[in-house]
């Protein structure tokens, strides 16, 4: 005989029934959805201690860290790449979620649009966009909280942050 889910004999498939599971899932960040949201989270592992120091290993785990490169002679300018040694599955996801955050985020559309203009190709600003969504993600995945629009929004206007002076003109 089956046991049927939510019983004694088989625990329901939820938060409280797997202990240690995180209960704030990735599903609150705009364009995630029910498809991304955990394939970001499966991606990025269960293991906070791993990205605990900072953002920046996260993001070069995921690719969306810049990478320049030096040849030795003195230059204004380093020329900078896409970084190759990531995880590819992690970029890829983290690209598909920057490109459906734009429609439903102002700030991220204001961010595109304002690399856009600086004549990036639409891959360039959308992985500029996954590196600024991956220190959002970050510091959701460390303190075990769901994305808060309005506390983002609040902290950008408390910080100064620039996306909010070109929506105004």
């Amino acid at each position: 005989m089956l046991a049927t889910p939510g019983t004694k004999d088989h625990p329901r498939d939820d938060d409280e029934a797997v202990p240690g599971r995180c209960k704030q899932r990735p599903s609150t960040l705009p364009g995630a959805g029910s498809k991304l949201a955990p394939r970001l989270l499966s991606e990025i592992g269960d293991d906070r201690q791993r990205f605990e120091a900072d953002a920046q290993a996260l993001q070069c785990f995921g690719g969306t860290a810049p990478v320049s490169i030096r040849s030795g002679k003195d230059r204004k300018y380093w020329p900078v790449h896409q970084r190759q040694a990531c995880n590819k599955h992690l970029r890829y996801a983290l690209h598909l979620f920057a490109e459906q955050s734009l429609s439903r985020c102002v700030w991220a559309h204001i961010y595109y649009q304002h690399h856009r203009q600086k004549n990036q190709s639409h891959a360039n600003a959308l992985r500029r966009l996954a590196r600024r969504w991956l220190k959002i993600i970050h510091k959701m995945w460390l303190d075990r909280s769901p994305y808060n629009a309005e506390l983002h929004h609040r902290n950008q206007l408390q910080n100064g942050s620039w996306i909010f002076q070109f929506q105004k003109s």
